[in-house]
């Protein structure tokens, strides 16, 4: 027979409990040396980007200033099709969410 008694949701962990006492699991050494060793060239890959934006490749252009302005401000919001709980597009509900944060 199946247990039907609900799992309760909330605070599982006894106050000043961790669900993780070992915390986040550290990286390896190598993958830390090879970021750290990509970080030092982070100029010199802004300064390659930027000179691809403003070449004569459209495309290369293009993925250019998106990762440029992914980098800078972060991805854009994803837009979701459907319709919203009150049955208004999910567009409508981003655009109005953004009018209010603007504010």
């Amino acid at each position: 027979m199946a247990d039907n008694s609900k799992k309760s949701r909330g605070a599982p962990f006894a106050p000043g409990k961790s669900g993780n006492p070992g915390g986040r699991p550290k990286l390896p050494p190598e993958v830390v040396h090879v970021r750290e060793m990509a970080r030092l060239y982070t100029e010199k890959a802004i300064i390659a980007l930027v000179e691809v934006l403003d070449s004569d490749s459209a495309a290369g252009r293009v993925a250019a200033a998106n990762a440029l302005l992914d980098r800078g401000w972060g991805k854009a919001e994803q837009v979701l099709k459907g319709a919203g709980e009150d049955g208004s597009h999910v567009f409508t509900i981003i655009e109005r969410r953004i009018v209010n944060a603007q504010d």
